[in-house]
């Protein structure tokens, strides 16, 4: 068994990083003089010795200067043990002194310095033991004094190198992907065992190192991580001490990479170029080859042919028919952004030269455009798709004869945080085919906001409120004007604000539009791209005759160079209405179409957006637009939406997920009712509440969020003047309560607090 042992250990030196056994020694010999060379008495009981021919060697920690020190190290077999040395022939009278260790660079775990004159005298080290772990024994001369000695051990056994148990069956994968890095274990400690003999094949690694074997300490030894190699085999584990080896596991792994997925030929069309595919940009035919990367470390080969094919488009023009004739000439102009829409479901927009384009329309299909204009109509006011014709189906817009309609719209590029600029942009439209002549814009700034720039500059200021005369208003045009504000350092973050702006004259068509209200909050630390929602909250009063959503989506390049195209996916929930969609505003000048169901894609085409290391001012971007939630909603429903941003051919950076919540009530603008009292206010367990005259009917007492979700309720009886409500439930914070009973109405403001205990010890 030695002779084996030893070839073994030989293997395990190749490998410096790894566990280097101590060397049994089966009889008693001269003991080494450090403890790293010390070899393990398989059989420590009964051992003789002498301190003589032995130097000072390196004893940490002892509780003794130290002359003629020696090592001697063996194997515990018990959990105790009282390990005795009995010295005679010393040469100066004065006996032994003893230190027991468990490792060779800490401090010992027990001591005995021995007495002057101790030559007749027994000296003891009581430890407390681990079976199977190697400990060692230092023995010195008291004041160099040179003596034998025997030692004893009580109980024997304690220091009998211990058989070692069976192990468990090998815990790991069976097959495995070449370069996948994975753990092999065993389920527990094995009884007796100090260290662990791992092989497997040699082209694995641990810790960087090849090779076919690794020896490491208990406990920890017992898992071992590899890097798989290309090579199938064995990997085993031997649990061993210094004397006794135990019975080898070993398990089967077969290495197999997995094989090549290959997927069915995709057609797309041309006008779907550039295309998103394994989060790569395609620009045209080909077999495409992706290597997907799984957590294990295997490759994963996916290849795919992708056909593009040339689509056949039906194309058209919407335009303003100023002069009435159906044709587009002489003082006509054509109209961006107006929605077309088929009855097959497919959705586009106008370009600036009032454009559009649809592919692949079925024969008999209708065409119609969605006219975001006022008091207009489309001269035809349909056109059907015909076999063999791909263009002229236009749309002449000609006046109905109502008045004017002007549009504002407001737009945040950025969050407003104290100590940074934010671009605001104002927008103003022209929304009929009449001229607007002395028209004015108008925005009104708080006083936490500082003015910076505008583009073009306010013809004129008042206090806080900035004007522009924007003279005559051309039908459908429109005019930007670029604002940069700054919010004043030290503005608490929280804070709420309102941005207000309007354009005059207010008496048109819809002088709803002719307003525009934000209201914003101070934040501190904020991702650039993101996605807001206008209103945040709604209820369903509010909600009754679907009125529109409006979003932004906003995107900064916080990149190191000029994005040339910012290409915008948005996902609507099922809860909102796709064909409802309005496009409202930009930063830049962009196209949009609906891709599937559901599915909005923005294209900023040569934006050449600049990065925010050299221009942050200029590296904000936007789309704003309004879509209408479906009827049915219900409390506490939320509308959720967000969107994926692509920077130029980069993996995408997706949005928060913007939401509107229906709410009983509007955050801040609690319900109206008498005042009823509430006790114990804050609550813990439970509130009473109370009021001043009984219920003429029966009602119900319902608890709401400060925010207006609902939170519980309970039904309250006919000619109660109180009851109570349990709330030990509720997360501690503020809430509403809110009694209705006919046309009696209630309103409490509660806060709910979670009792704090102190033990204390008397």
């Amino acid at each position: 068994m030695v002779q084996k042992l030893t070839l073994l250990l030989a293997c395990c030196l190749s490998f410096s990083t790894f566990a280097q056994l101590p060397t049994p020694c089966p009889v008693p010999v001269p003991a080494a003089q450090f403890c790293a060379d010390a070899c393990i008495q398989c059989d420590f009981n009964g051992y003789s010795g002498t301190t003589a021919g032995y130097v000072e060697a390196p004893a940490p920690g002892v509780c003794f200067p130290v002359e003629n020190n020696q090592w001697l190290g063996f194997i515990a077999g018990a959990t105790d043990a009282i390990i005795t040395a009995t010295p005679s022939n010393c040469q100066t009278g004065n006996g032994l002194q003893l230190a027991l260790y468990e490792a060779c660079g800490s401090a010992p775990i027990a001591c005995n310095p021995g007495a002057a004159g101790g030559a007749a005298q027994q000296l003891t080290v009581i430890a407390t033991l681990t079976p199977g772990k190697h400990y060692f024994l230092m023995v010195d001369g008291y004041e160099g004094d040179l003596c034998d000695f025997t030692l004893g051990v009580t109980p024997p056994g304690a220091a009998q190198s211990p058989a070692v148990g069976a192990a468990g069956a090998i815990q790991g994968y069976a097959v495995i992907c070449p370069g996948a890095t994975v753990t092999y274990s065993l389920p527990a400690d094995v009884a007796g065992a100090s260290y662990y003999s791992w092989t497997f094949p040699p082209d694995w690694e641990v810790n960087g190192q090849s090779g076919s074997v690794a020896v490491l300490p208990a406990p920890d030894g017992r898992t071992l991580t590899v890097t798989v190699g290309n090579t199938s085999g064995k990997v085993s584990v031997m649990p061993l001490n210094a004397c006794t080896t135990g019975a080898s596991v070993f398990k089967n792994v077969n290495v197999a990479p997995i094989p090549p997925t290959v997927l069915p030929p995709l057609t797309i069309s041309s006008d779907s170029l550039p295309f998103l595919w394994q989060d790569s940009w395609l620009q045209g035919s080909g077999v495409y080859q992706a290597t997907l990367v799984s957590w294990l470390g295997c490759d994963s080969i996916v290849r795919q042919q992708i056909i593009v094919v040339n689509t056949v488009t039906t194309a058209g023009k919407v335009f303003a028919d100023i002069d009435g004739n159906g044709q587009f000439n002489g003082s006509d102009f054509p109209l961006q952004g107006v929605a077309i829409q088929t009855s097959s479901g497919k959705i586009s927009s106008t370009a600036a030269n009032g454009g559009y384009s649809l592919t692949n329309l079925p024969p008999g299909d209708t065409i119609r455009a969605a006219l975001n204009l006022s008091g207009v109509v489309a001269s035809p006011p349909f056109r059907i798709k015909t076999s063999g014709q791909t263009s002229g189906y236009d749309f002449a817009v000609q006046d109905a004869g109502s008045s004017a309609d002007l549009r504002v719209e407001l737009t945040n590029s950025g969050p407003f945080r104290p100590g940074f600029q934010t671009a605001l942009v104002l927008e103003v439209a022209n929304n009929s085919l009449i001229q607007q002549p002395g028209s004015q814009a108008s925005l009104h700034l708080p006083a936490l906001l500082d003015l910076v720039s505008a583009n073009p500059a306010p013809t004129s200021m008042a206090g806080d409120t900035l004007y522009w005369a924007l003279g005559a208003l051309l039908p459908g045009q429109n005019v930007k004007i670029q604002v940069q504000v700054q919010t004043l350092v030290g503005t608490p973050i929280g804070q709420g604000f309102d941005l207000y702006a309007e354009v005059s004259p207010l008496a048109d068509a819809i002088p709803g539009n002719n307003t525009k209200l934000l209201h914003r909050i101070v934040v501190g630390s904020f991702d650039p791209n993101d996605k807001q929602v206008d209103p945040p909250y709604a209820t369903p009063a509010m909600l009754a005759g679907q009125p529109p959503l409006e979003y932004t989506v906003r995107f900064q390049n916080t990149g190191n160079y000029p994005a040339e195209i910012v290409k915008i996916t948005d996902t609507l929930q099922a809860t909102l209405d796709p064909a409802s969609f309005r496009f409202l505003s930009a930063s830049h000048a962009c196209t949009w179409k609906i891709v599937t169901p559901g599915v909005i894609e923005f294209t900023f085409a040569n934006i050449n957006l600049p990065d925010s290391i050299h221009n942050e001012p200029e590296s904000h971007g936007f789309v704003k637009y309004s879509v209408r939630p479906r009827p049915g909603l219900a409390y506490g429903d939320v509308v959720e939406n967000f969107a994926d941003i692509y920077f130029d051919f980069n993996p995408p950076v997706r949005t928060n997920t913007a939401g509107t919540e229906v709410v009983y009530f509007i955050p801040g603008i609690p319900p109206n009712g008498a005042t009823m009292s509430s006790r114990p206010n804050p609550a813990t367990y439970k509130i009473f509440f109370a009021w001043d005259t009984p219920l003429e009917q029966a009602g119900t007492l319902r608890l709401f969020t400060i925010n207006g979700v609902f939170v519980t309720e309970l039904p309250v009886d006919a000619g109660s003047s109180g009851t109570e409500m349990y709330v030990a439930d509720r997360p501690e914070g503020a809430y509403v309560a809110l009694l209705e009973a006919g046309a009696q109405r209630y309103v409490k403001v509660v806060l709910i607090r979670r009792s704090q205990f102190q033990v204390r010890r008397n």
